[in-house]
């Protein structure tokens, strides 16, 4: 079993669906809960980071120092996806479907377009390469928080598949995807583009705002998209509350078998609350 790898090779040509949520859970309302979406039918995400500007200090006829400066480019990437999607490339616009019939129109390229925010998981096949785990099958895991808007398909040409083209703009964040902030002390930075690591299965997101309204018990629960690859005994699922982690068993269970956590009474969130669940699942 893979745990805690910093080494790891991945593969370069097969994705697993990314998946994502809206930050800020614009779409999720008190007492509702969202996985997010998942981006169907991923091809490739050709993703960059601009290199270091380089300033040459120069003097006697030849170089005396150089200094390193990050660029003022942004990171992003261009994902295309082999099904198109025409409600996510409306959300992604800010436009709307219209309806005509048996037809749902879907514009491309508006006069006025307002991409949305939110992170974004990309799960790639990975192995592990660290001493003890070399070789064990695992996932490679990228989390970015971005902006994110339709392009169109790609050329059309006979014979020749064709894909839906995606472009995003990665904005650099102070916290991670589920709220915890950054700091000098435990992360040696406070902001990043990305963050990466390694899995031994791949990982989701899942959201709950609270309410003021209580289970039969006194509890609270929702359900995950997919079956948690094990329950809150293990490091396979995680919960914060408004950036802070909960105790496994103290302030929520998950049951893998209905994909249910349930938030303990006294402790579950309050109105407005954000309970954010990081959880690996597994893929049968």
């Amino acid at each position: 079993m893979a745990v805690n790898i910093e080494k790891f090779t991945r593969h370069a040509g097969v994705l697993r669906s990314p998946s994502g949520r809206f930050d800020d859970v614009g779409n999720v309302a008190n007492g509702g809960d969202s996985g997010g979406f998942i981006m169907a039918g991923p091809k490739s995400v050709e993703m960059t980071f601009p290199e270091l500007e380089r300033v040459n200090v120069t003097g006697g006829n030849g170089r005396l120092s150089t200094f390193l400066f990050e660029s003022q480019s942004e990171s992003g990437f261009t994902f295309e996806s082999g099904i198109t999607d025409l409600a996510l490339a409306a959300a992604s616009q800010g436009t709307k479907i219209h309806t005509i019939g048996d037809w749902d129109i879907s514009g491309i390229r508006p006069d006025m377009r307002t991409p949305i925010q939110m992170w974004w998981l990309i799960n790639t096949h990975g192995k592990a390469q660290d001493s003890g785990y070399v070789g064990d099958a695992g996932w490679h895991v990228l989390i970015a928080k971005l902006q994110i808007s339709y392009l169109g398909p790609s050329g059309l040409s006979e014979i020749n598949p064709h894909s839906s083209r995606y472009s995003a703009v990665i904005d650099p964040s102070d916290k991670f995807p589920w709220g915890q902030a950054l700091s000098v002390s435990n992360n040696g930075a406070t902001t990043f583009d990305v963050f990466e690591f390694f899995a031994e299965n791949p990982v989701a997101l899942h959201v709950y705002i609270g309410d003021s309204t209580n289970g039969t018990d006194g509890t609270q629960e929702f359900t995950l998209d997919y079956t948690p690859a094990g329950d809150h005994s293990t490091n396979k699922v995680r919960a914060w509350k408004n950036g802070t982690l909960q105790t496994a068993t103290t302030h929520y269970t998950v049951v893998p078998s209905t994909k249910t956590v349930e938030m303990t009474a006294g402790v579950r969130p309050l109105a407005g609350e954000e309970l954010v669940v990081a959880y690996e699942y597994v893929t049968t």
